[in-house]
């Protein structure tokens, strides 16, 4: 055999080696990129079910708080400091909905 034919041949191996590294280099930082959108899509469905939770879950304060000021205000006890903790917690309620709403 040639020389030059076994430099040609080695200089072709070469070629084809290196563009398999590129190409295996290549697909594993698309695999990472692929891993790294999954986890940032899971952890924003996590987040908008959290979101959903909580601000149900404060409607509901929010309800069962208004329930109770109408039975403060329907008994007879008015001068009762509750009707005051009631008036506060119905306001700090509506301003975490609020405050929760807007994230």
């Amino acid at each position: 055999m040639d020389s030059s034919y076994l430099i040609a041949k080695n200089n072709e191996l070469i070629v084809v080696l290196t563009n398999l590294v590129s190409t295996a280099l290549s697909l594993r930082r698309q695999r990472q990129q692929d891993h790294q959108l999954i986890l940032l899509e899971e952890r924003s469905t996590i987040a908008r079910e959290l979101h959903d939770s909580l601000a149900q879950s404060l409607s509901y304060l929010k309800i069962q708080v208004s329930v109770l000021e109408k039975h403060l205000q329907l008994s007879a006890d008015k001068d009762s400091g509750l009707v005051v903790f009631d008036e506060q917690s119905q306001i700090k309620v509506g301003q975490h909905i609020s405050q929760i709403k807007w994230v």
